[in-house]
This record gives structure tokens, C-alpha cells and sequence, in this order.
């Protein structure tokens, strides 16, 4: 069952179809955890020639930062980011949209005239 589920997933993966891997494991109904679901995949994977790599929020950050200005910015950007790291209730979130958000929170902070305008009534 573990590993028709990790080739049903993988497979979906491939196709562009994004599910939970809850989801995965709830198909099992208690027959593999979520560590067994993802170990397999791995190992599917690798199996077949493929480098499975974990892309991290860091990896976005350096994008969204290539042009970035002033030196301030980066600086809050990357501490924002480490912060966030050691919270793991933030796994629920992409890698790509944790790192957007630090480096919102450090543009809203060091630039607040670009920042959004609260409106307070």
C-alpha cells in the first residue's frame, strides 16, 4: 500500500498536482506515517536516477534579494528569515512564500512610506 500510494504521489507531482501529503497518509488509514510516506518517496526516487532536493527558503530569498536596495534590507530580509526558521508551526507554508513575507516584513519596516496604509476608523 506504502508504495502504490508513494508512486501515486510521485506521479502526481510530475503531472503539476499539488496535494497534501495528509491526504496521502490518511489514504492509508493508519497503515504508515507521515515519515514512512516521505522516506519512500525518497527512496522511489532515488531509485530511479532522480536527485530529490529540498529547496529552502533561503534559495527564494537570494532571488527576490538579487536586486535588492538599500544593504538594509537584505540584512533584515536574512534575520527575518532565521527567525522564521525556528518556528515549525511556519512548515505549513512554501518555502518561496515564507521568504517573500521576510522580505516584506523588512521593506514595511525600513521603508514604511511603501509600505500598505492602514486604514483605522
Amino acid at each position: 500500500l506504502l508504495f502504490g500510494v508513494s508512486c501515486f504521489a510521485i506521479a502526481s507531482k510530475l503531472q503539476g498536482q499539488h496535494t497534501e501529503i495528509t491526504s496521502y497518509v490518511k489514504i492509508g488509514q493508519g497503515a504508515f506515517t507521515t515519515s514512512d510516506f516521505v522516506d519512500t518517496e525518497l527512496a522511489i526516487l532515488s531509485r530511479l536516477g532522480f536527485n530529490p532536493m529540498r529547496v529552502h527558503a533561503g534559495d527564494f530569498l537570494s532571488i527576490y534579494l538579487q536586486h535588492c536596495d538599500p544593504e538594509a534590507i537584505r540584512n533584515l530580509s536574512l534575520t527575518v528569515l532565521e527567525c522564521a526558521m525556528l518556528d515549525s508551526d511556519l512548515r505549513r507554508y512554501l518555502p518561496s512564500e515564507i521568504a517573500a513575507s521576510a522580505v516584506y516584513l523588512a521593506r514595511s519596516l525600513i521603508l514604511p512610506s511603501n509600505s500598505p496604509r492602514r486604514h483605522h476608523d
